[in-house]
């Protein structure tokens, strides 16, 4: 399943004759294939940013409790904070390093480039 864009509901491939694909949403909305693929893409790329943010909000509350006299941190096991913080650095790095290897496909000439806030016009969404 895949889910719209606009409204998180289930799209669901709507074929006519005798080569028009579309994909609908249970509120309405209306995707065509290329327009579902870059709202996806544009998604993906929002997800990766929001877990980028979250991960470094996490090292830095631990890094704050590291450097603090007072531990507001201490029920948990001081090793496990550190353990976890130097995962939160791999995991930073690791997000940072495929947010930038990628590589979204070309438009060919003659082609206009589309993006999401376009399709949101062209939709009324």
């Amino acid at each position: 399943m895949i889910s719209c864009p606009a409204c998180a509901g289930v799209v669901r491939a709507q074929v006519e004759p005798p080569f028009h694909l579309d994909f609908v949403c249970s509120v309405g909305h209306v995707f065509s294939l290329e327009e579902l693929f870059v709202a996806k893409e544009d998604q993906l790329e929002h997800a990766q940013w929001s877990l980028i943010a979250l991960l470094k909000h996490l090292h830095m509350i631990l890094q704050i409790d590291a450097e603090s006299e007072a531990k507001h941190l201490s029920r948990f096991n001081p090793q496990d904070l550190q353990q976890r913080r130097e995962h939160l650095s791999r995991h930073i790095a690791l997000v940072e390093r495929m947010i930038q290897e990628t590589r979204l496909p070309s438009i060919h000439e003659g082609h206009t480039e589309m993006n999401v806030d376009d399709l949101t016009a062209q939709e009324g969404i």
